[in-house]
């Protein structure tokens, strides 16, 4: 599947909300990112009119989940100007426009990543880059670890030790709770 969404342009907060996603799933990876076009069956065509468009600034507000039989999504909503002209979900036509952190099979899990996420007070403005085409999730070996020395640099501001990939596939929930709590310490110092 394939979607029309925007990832953020600042390079330090973007690269901490992959870090917190390779730390709360490392089985696999997306950058994070906001859908809002899609689910597509085929790739988008690279001439689509969608991928010369911008949403501008967004506000990252309040956390929130969707959790069903099976589902386990923690999220944070997304404010967008002008939504309207963009948004096209046919299987959530009156969607939120968020950025996934966690989607994953573990309910417990979730809930103490939505804890963490309501400590903060959420409510700072980010510039995005021009709508792209978003790709499914995938398993970490085939598409994230080329840039696992990212990950690395970001995983020692926030913690001096380091970690590898197998470290992290192997953490304890509650290490994983740890860090992710220290990326969003980071990221407030950041939009602070």
């Amino acid at each position: 599947m394939f979607f029309f969404g925007f990832y953020f342009d600042d390079p330090k907060v973007d690269r901490l909300f992959d870090l917190a996603r390779v730390v709360l799933e490392p089985q696999f990876a997306r950058k994070s990112h906001v859908t809002l076009r899609g689910p597509y069956k085929k790739k988008p065509d690279s001439s689509s009119r969608w991928l010369s468009e911008n949403v501008g600034t967004v506000v990252i507000s309040k956390p929130r989940n969707f959790f069903s039989e099976n589902q386990n999504t923690v999220f944070l909503r997304t404010e967008i100007m002008g939504i309207g002209d963009y948004w096209y979900k046919p299987d959530y036509p009156e969607g939120v426009p968020h950025l996934s952190l966690y989607d994953g099979k573990d309910r417990k899990f979730a809930w103490q990543i939505l804890e963490v996420l309501r400590a903060y007070p959420w409510g700072f403005s980010l510039p995005t880059t021009d709508l792209k085409i978003i790709d499914s999730k995938q398993l970490v070996e085939t598409h994230f670890l080329r840039n696992f020395d990212r990950f690395e640099a970001s995983l020692s501001e926030i913690e001096a030790q380091k970690y590898s990939m197998e470290d992290l596939k192997g953490m304890p929930i509650g290490q994983r709770v740890f860090l992710f709590d220290r990326i969003c310490t980071r990221i407030h110092e950041i939009t602070g």
